[in-house]
């Protein structure tokens, strides 16, 4: 059974989600006009990379500055609010003569980026490094979704400001942003489970997926029905938390 194992911590679980809970609260209320943040101003904890982990803050949507676009010597992470998130994408790749594809351009569409290469940059340099950026932007997606994150926050990552962004890069693939972000919450409900067993409190697991405190309650409609079958019978309630 999947779950979003950083949000689990068997020997300190509500830690771990005032943690988290405490890391959303502080990224949602970046105004739209700050750019980065550091984490460790979040969480209380002096240890949060080992509390939380990367992947923690890759779930509110947020990924790990370009080192070009901070001067600051502690961790710098990009406010996925920020209204010109996308300028700061680190998802690039670099063909033989130097030029660097990066955020603002997918196939022709271009949103900022400009093709300047070297007379003797060859097609198959390009075509190479075009491919790998496309690998590493869907692989990113992928990420997203299975994380449980909306496509419109996914997307800031690419490097791109527009709806279509994503779906114009997967479109052609056997599966959709859609299916992957519906395994995603199969994941979360699995992970509300495992935490609901711990006695997390509902209102705190709601804090630390932002989400409400009815689509705790609702978890088992989504989870893996086979968890649920090796739970022992005396464990099982109704269906609704009681925290």
């Amino acid at each position: 059974m999947q779950t979003h194992e950083f949000l689990i911590d068997e020997s300190d679980p509500e830690g771990r989600l005032t943690h988290m809970a405490e890391l959303r609260e502080y990224v949602d209320a970046r105004p739209e006009t700050s750019a980065l943040f550091a984490p460790g101003d979040a969480v209380t904890s002096n240890h949060w990379r080992q509390t939380l982990g990367d992947q923690a803050l890759h779930s509110l949507g947020s990924w790990p500055a370009p080192e070009d676009r901070t001067s600051q010597k502690k961790a710098r992470w990009v406010n996925p609010g920020y209204a010109h998130a996308h300028k700061y994408s680190d998802l690039e790749e670099t063909c033989d003569c130097g030029y660097s594809y990066g955020w603002g351009r997918i196939g022709n569409i271009d949103g900022g980026a400009i093709d300047v290469h070297d007379a003797d940059c060859s097609e198959r340099s390009r075509r190479h490094a075009k491919l790998r950026l496309t690998f590493r932007r869907v692989a990113w997606l992928k990420t997203a979704a299975l994380l449980w994150i909306r496509q419109p926050v996914a997307r800031k990552r690419l490097g791109f400001d527009y709806d279509e962004a994503a779906s114009r890069l997967i479109r052609g693939l056997p599966e959709t942003y859609f299916d992957w972000y519906g395994r995603g919450k199969v994941i979360a409900a699995n992970t509300m489970m495992v935490l609901r067993d711990l006695d997390v409190p509902t209102q705190l697991i709601a804090d630390a997926y932002g989400t409400k405190r009815q689509t705790v309650y609702t978890y088992k409609a989504h989870c893996d029905h086979e968890y649920i079958a090796r739970r022992a019978p005396d464990s099982l309630e109704d269906g609704r938390a009681t925290t």
